[in-house]
């Protein structure tokens, strides 16, 4: 028999990677040391051609079961493309980054066109570096009305087979879970029968679910079972253990409370900071705004800032004005620079500058500005002259006169005045002349002394008139000699020569 396949499609279909345990990967796989695991899964539906139709994805990791309803698949693809007939789709699954290359993962595929939901969940073990190969046919059997459903409302046929822990697989019945990944991508699709109700698996051949026997010739048993597990009598669990942050709720694992779900498990809620595919607009930098993402993990990924301004408000800055002086300048609201303010604080000099100033005769000095713009103490005096300008000298000239002389103003002495104030002789100088035995000496006052006897005279002759008392005779005298000495006789006075 033919396989009957209504709907196929192609394309490449972008897929985020959002499990816990295994990752959609689309298009040409990264080249590696050695072959990818990885599982590549072909879809067909028997749904009308020219209705529309979307498809979910739904993971998680080992041999858990899905809950009758779920929210956050870890990809959708809606709408599909339009498809070529004959042609199949592909994505592949691959273990996430650290888990196992042989890890178990649980995968729901959820289709939905014309009002028709079709389920379908398989398990299956990747082949360490593999490539296997998934067929999932969906039928629109599974999603038909059925009456045997003992809590599941409204009751379809895929929805019976998941009261009992199975799946409504490729001929409408329903059929076990696990699933071996064929290593032949040729392998066809399986044939569908007309009555759409073979027991056959299109995957690894298992037998249909029967009707559970009576309660009085079953003893139900969930100990070591787990969360809507099989009690042994067809029923499930309603009680048992679940992955991490789930409770069972009525067999079914749920996210338990203070828990929320993301990307295909559940988070505690004080991890999960978003939904996936939201965003949010934020401000930052310097007046500017970014817009961040939720991810995978639904926790916020930062985008980039753009739009900023030069500064942060009421930031301010500062530089250097005038003689070591400053000014400022703040940043507005909108993120730029104001005006600068007046500069402040300035010493009394350019730094680095010098000064010079006269000293001395006719020298000069000088002084330099510091770095913290204030004078340093003045440099020695370098003089080239030898007097003051304006002072005066004076000194001894002629018989006893003086002369003087000024400094100039370029401090050096001007000549010497006319010598005034003069005597009548040089100090010490003799003059004859004033007594046949004299002579007049020339004092320091540079005048003429009274008259003297001469070196070697005796006496002043005055003219034969000098004379001098002596006791040879009373009243005696001697008086000074033409020769200039005194006579050796004594005479008395008007009887000369007598008393001789």
């Amino acid at each position: 028999m033919q396989p009957l396949l209504r709907r196929a499609w192609s394309g490449s279909w972008t897929a985020a990677a959002l499990a816990l345990a295994a990752w959609i990967s689309v298009g040409p796989l990264a080249s590696c040391a050695l072959p990818a695991t990885q599982v590549e899964v072909l879809i067909a539906t028997d749904f009308p051609e020219e209705s529309p139709m979307s498809l979910r994805v739904f993971m998680r990791e080992g041999e858990r079961t899905f809950a009758s309803t779920l929210t956050r698949p870890a990809h959708e693809f809606n709408p599909l493309p339009r498809t070529i007939r004959g042609e199949v789709p592909s994505f592949t699954l691959q273990p996430m980054a650290g888990s196992p290359r042989d890890s178990v993962v649980s995968v729901r595929f959820e289709a939905q066109s014309g009002g028709i939901l079709v389920r379908r969940d398989v398990r299956f073990r990747f082949l360490p570096n593999q490539h296997g190969y998934l067929r999932i046919l969906l039928r629109a059997a599974c999603g038909s009305t059925d009456t045997r459903c003992r809590r599941t409302e409204p009751c379809t046929r895929q929805a019976y087979c998941e009261e009992n822990n199975q799946t409504c697989g490729a001929q409408g019945a329903c059929v076990s879970l696990p699933v071996v990944p064929s290593l032949d991508r040729n392998v066809p699709f399986e044939p569908i029968s007309p009555s759409g109700m073979d027991a056959s698996v299109d995957a690894e051949p298992l037998d249909d679910v029967s009707t559970p026997p009576p309660d009085s010739a079953c003893a139900p048993s969930c100990a070591g079972r787990l969360c809507g597990e099989d009690n042994g009598c067809g029923t499930p669990c309603l009680d048992g253990p679940c992955a991490d942050g789930e409770a069972c709720m009525a067999g079914v694992c749920q996210c338990a409370a203070g828990f929320v779900s993301c990307a295909g498990a559940c988070l505690p809620m004080a991890d999960v900071q978003c939904r996936a595919g939201e965003t949010r607009m934020q401000s930052c930098g310097t007046c500017g705004s970014r817009t961040d993402r939720c991810g995978a993990m639904c926790r916020w990924e930062v985008g980039s800032c753009s739009g900023g301004g030069t500064c942060m408000p009421g930031e301010m800055q500062s530089e250097p004005c005038g003689t070591c002086g400053s000014r400022a300048r703040a940043c507005s609201a909108s993120c730029d620079w104001g005006a600068w303010g007046s500069c402040s604080g300035g010493g009394e000099c350019t730094a680095g500058m010098s000064q010079t100033q006269a000293c001395g005769t006719c020298g000069s000095q000088s002084r330099s500005c510091s770095a913290s713009c204030s004078w340093g103490p003045w440099g020695s005096c370098s003089s080239s002259g030898v007097c003051t300008p304006g002072q005066t000298q004076s000194q001894a000239c002629g018989n006893c006169g003086s002369q003087t002389r000024s400094c100039t103003s370029s401090c050096g002495w001007g000549g010497w005045s006319a010598c005034t104030g003069g005597g009548v002789c040089t100090p010490g100088t003799r003059m004859a002349g004033c007594d046949r035995c004299g002579e007049q000496v020339c004092s320091s006052a540079c005048s003429w002394g009274s008259c003297q006897p001469r070196s070697g005279s005796q006496c002043l002759h005055m003219g034969g008139s000098n004379y001098r008392s002596c006791t040879r005779c009373r009243n005696g005298a001697q008086f000074c000699l033409g020769t200039c000495v005194w006579s050796t006789a004594c005479c008395s006075l008007g009887s000369c020569p007598s008393c001789l």
